[in-house]
């Protein structure tokens, strides 16, 4: 699934204007399905939206190429192995709910480790959910390399979204504390 950030979001770091590139660099490969997964905010912009029907109709007769401009994204997760994107939010719902890599693509890597972004965990994180690439012409050998570990990335992003998500599995336990301290409920 290829499922980029806002385009008008950190333009130095987004994969915007790179979008028909991967496209077509991972349809070489015939054995790759690409999902291609605007940002909703993209889709109701005319301007972007127009550039989304482009790339629709350029390639909508590729039997391996889908559009999802559906509201909800589970579908799409459900059917995808990796997330290609830069560094949408949705890396981290990806990865954490169905421990699966993400394949981040930072043209401008070198930029972004000198800048304070650098200090997040979102960015820090990264190397551990997935990879980190600059190169689209090396896009297919790493969507193949991250396939063959993707036991290991599950593992590794297991463990991590144990440390990131403070009550993941409890949440519904913690809202009724949260509930019970609000309303000054003493524990029985």
């Amino acid at each position: 699934m290829l499922a980029p950030t806002l385009s008008s979001m950190l333009i130095d770091y987004n994969l915007d204007r790179f979008l028909d590139t991967m496209i077509e660099e991972i349809l070489k490969n015939d054995k790759f399905k690409v999902i291609y997964r605007p940002h909703p905010g993209d889709i109701i912009n005319k301007e972007k939206n127009l550039i989304i029907k482009n790339i629709n109709e350029k390639y909508k007769n590729q039997p391996n190429f889908t559009l999802d401009d559906n509201t909800s994204y589970l579908e799409s997760y459900r059917k995808s192995k990796i997330l290609i994107t830069d560094f949408s939010g949705t890396a981290y719902t990806y990865a954490f709910s169905k421990l699966r890599p993400v394949i981040f693509f930072s043209k401008n890597e070198e930029k972004l480790i000198k800048s304070d972004l650098n200090e997040l965990f979102y960015f820090n994180d990264r190397i551990i959910v997935g990879k980190i690439i600059q190169n689209i012409d090396r896009l297919n050998e790493e969507i193949y390399s991250t396939d063959k570990l993707i036991n290991y990335y599950s593992n590794e992003i297991e463990l991590l979204r144990s440390k990131r998500i403070k009550f993941f599995k409890r949440s519904i336990e913690q809202n009724l504390l949260s509930i019970k301290n609000i309303l000054n409920v003493k524990k029985k």
